[in-house]
């Protein structure tokens, strides 16, 4: 890894922690938006069509597609997506370490959400992350 982008992203990192919360989640809207547009907002809505557009028969079926584990909360309104490793790839690559990254990913779980079912409004909380040093990421997803 070319060592001027390694610490260019610790910078990248140390000034993402010095933003507050809604300064964060503005930040990475786009970026989240931009990466989920790549591929896996198609696949999510391609599943998701798969299942009726039924959001309690996708969530209950995720597993099976190994996008992550999908658990129903509250039938028709609450939800968690968990995943066993991360996802990231400026993790994967070894640009990032801390979790501030995981906003990206809240964000991303957002725009999916929204994209899948555009007639709803949702919140997404990040409960845990494995750069947080968990052993998964979970998010909860609720439909407002």
């Amino acid at each position: 890894m070319n060592e001027f982008m390694k610490e260019w992203f610790s910078w990248f990192e140390e000034g993402i922690e010095l933003l507050d919360e809604a300064q964060v989640s503005v930040f990475f809207s786009k970026c989240a938006e931009n990466c989920v547009n790549r591929g896996v907002l198609g696949m999510y809505r391609e599943f998701y069509s798969e299942c009726g557009n039924d959001l309690d028969i996708f969530f209950e079926s995720l597993s099976d597609k190994n996008y992550g584990s999908g658990y129903v909360i509250e039938p028709q309104n609450t939800y968690e997506l968990v995943f066993s490793e991360c996802t990231c790839e400026l993790n994967k690559l070894g640009y990032v370490s801390s979790d501030c990254i995981c906003e990206c990913s809240r964000q991303s779980i957002l725009h999916i959400m929204q994209s899948l079912k555009n007639d709803a409004v949702f919140e997404v909380d990040k409960l845990s992350t494995i750069l947080g040093g968990n052993s998964e990421c979970r998010f909860r997803i609720k439909i407002k």
